[in-house]
């Protein structure tokens, strides 16, 4: 089980210690955060992931294009690239690919 968190407007220390401990704990192989400033508006993404699926370890946040994504489960019948790689990191390169909202909806459906 992977852990994941967002924060909006966090105080600069945000508990940031006993958050990657609780984080770690729900999964230690890899952690990483990520702070976005923006418009006045302080965003934390953090996560930290239990590698149980692909040829590596997925890191979370996951950015690709301009966005980044968080995501803990498991996505069953995608095509045959999920072998080789996360369903977080087939999740994300599907939503890259994106041209407006409706095709999010299709990918998410």
């Amino acid at each position: 089980m992977c852990g994941i968190f967002c924060g909006l407007n966090c105080d600069k220390v945000c508990r940031r210690t006993e958050l990657k401990n609780i984080l770690t704990r729900r999964g230690p192989d890899f952690s990483s955060s990520v702070a976005i400033n923006y418009d006045n508006i302080q965003m934390v993404f953090a996560c930290s992931v239990l590698w149980q699926q692909g040829l590596s370890v997925c890191p979370q946040p996951f950015e690709t294009g301009n966005f980044l994504i968080l995501f803990n489960g498991d996505i069953f019948n995608i095509p045959s690239e999920l072998p080789t790689c996360s369903d977080t990191e087939w999740f994300g390169n599907e939503i890259n690919k994106c041209q407006c909202e409706s095709d999010i909806c299709s990918v998410i459906q």
